[in-house]
């Protein structure tokens, strides 16, 4: 009895010493998740890790030179990298190409056992350069993504790189732009923009901007005329990280989080979405996987600056869901994490919300200052309608 309770315990020690000390193994593959670090969950906060590639493009059997790097102080003890496919409407579960290794680190994953990279021992590190070669046969547009394992305790999964695009040019819908990630600020004060010339002139603004400590969000938006039945908006936040993130807009008949019609900007490894939803319970549901109603401008993630800029509809008959913005409304902008498959993570931060409802025909500039000094309750609290919002997603997609 007891050399089988020793055999047990040494077993149990030795996955964990597979999924950390000495590499992934071949389990951790599809979910690149570590195995052995049983109850740790997964950082939902910016990684401080990057993956740069050598090239923003690649053809059957190029060579293209893959970073890791650490930033603001911050050093890795394991990893794990593979490549995928970017666009989510076709297979992601697959591993393209092949990894040489390197000092530090071993081949894992897949038939030739090269499809992924891993550490081989849990030294410190601050950046590590290999090299992945393309394989035969195949032109889609592929994203790498790692895990990187800062301690037992501290680990981030999914993060991406920019888009590494293949000859084959695939039309992905709704798409404005092939992102390219850059190094970001290590703090939000480093990361603060200014504000725009024309709030209150030329267009409105909702905005938290100060006068010598610049903005972390600003909306924006601009009617485009009696006769003309849409308005432009743009989001724009402080984000760090070069994960997949969202930010979404609501629009609300309280200050309360609930019954909100809401536009979302969902940036995954393929560029920057744009969805219409609708606020039920906890939970926010899609109104449609397309951008129905809306018109995608452009899109932008750099130095920590999340942006994107749409058209919106005023009325979209047939949904009442879908707000009429000649009405005036109160306003509620959040963001957070989002998955790979472009489902939102529920927000850390509380959202900012206008105290006062805003007419969209107007150029006002509406400081967030302006909200009460007590919130107008805790986002857990129901309301007295019988279905209670928020603008994160349902739990499903956590």
């Amino acid at each position: 009895m007891h050399l089988c309770i020793v055999t047990v315990l040494l077993s149990c020690l030795l996955a964990r010493t597979l999924g950390y000390s000495f590499g992934a193994v071949e389990m951790a593959c599809p979910s690149m998740f570590p195995l052995g670090h049983h109850g740790t969950a997964p950082q939902t906060v910016s990684s401080p890790f990057i993956i740069k590639v050598s090239d923003t493009s690649y053809y059957e059997k190029k060579k293209i030179t893959v970073t890791l790097e650490s930033r603001c102080n911050h050093m890795f003890k394991g990893f794990l990298i593979q490549a995928r496919r970017a666009d989510p409407r076709y297979d992601q579960t697959e591993f393209i190409g092949t990894f040489t290794p390197v000092m530090m680190t071993q081949g894992v994953c897949g038939p030739s056992g090269n499809s992924a990279l891993t550490h081989s021992n849990n030294q410190t590190k601050t950046s590590l350069d290999f090299v992945w070669q393309a394989p035969a046969g195949l032109n889609d547009h592929i994203v790498f993504r790692a895990t990187f394992v800062e301690s037992y305790s501290t680990i981030w999964v999914n993060v991406t790189s920019s888009i590494v695009t293949g000859n084959l040019q695939i039309h992905v819908p709704f798409q404005t732009t092939w992102l390219t990630r850059n190094m970001y600020p290590c703090s939000i004060k480093d990361a603060r923009f200014t504000m725009d010339p024309r709030c209150g002139d030329t267009m409105g603004c909702f905005h938290d901007c100060e006068a010598l400590g610049g903005c972390s969000m600003l909306v924006s938006w601009q009617d485009r005329g009696w006769n003309v039945p849409t308005i432009d908006f743009t989001i724009t936040t402080v984000h760090l990280g070069l994960g997949d993130k969202w930010v979404a807009i609501g629009f609300s008949e309280d200050t309360q989080m609930g019954w909100d019609s809401v536009t979302e900007c969902v940036e995954v490894g393929t560029g920057i979405f744009f969805y219409p939803s609708y606020n039920i319970g906890h939970s926010n549901i899609r109104i449609s996987q397309y951008p129905v109603g809306l018109t995608p401008v452009s899109g932008s993630d750099k130095d920590g600056i999340f942006q994107c800029s749409f058209r919106r509809k005023k009325v979209l008959s047939g949904d009442d869901r879908f707000y009429d913005l000649n009405k005036d409304f109160y306003l509620l902008v959040a963001s957070g994490r989002a998955t790979p498959e472009g489902n939102k993570i529920q927000h850390t931060w509380r959202p900012w919300i206008s105290s006062v409802t805003i007419d969209l025909q107007k150029h006002t500039s509406i400081h967030v200052n302006t909200l009460p000094e007590q919130p107008p309750r805790p986002l857990s609290h129901p309301k007295t309608h019988p279905h209670q919002h928020s603008l994160h997603s349902r739990s499903t997609s956590v």
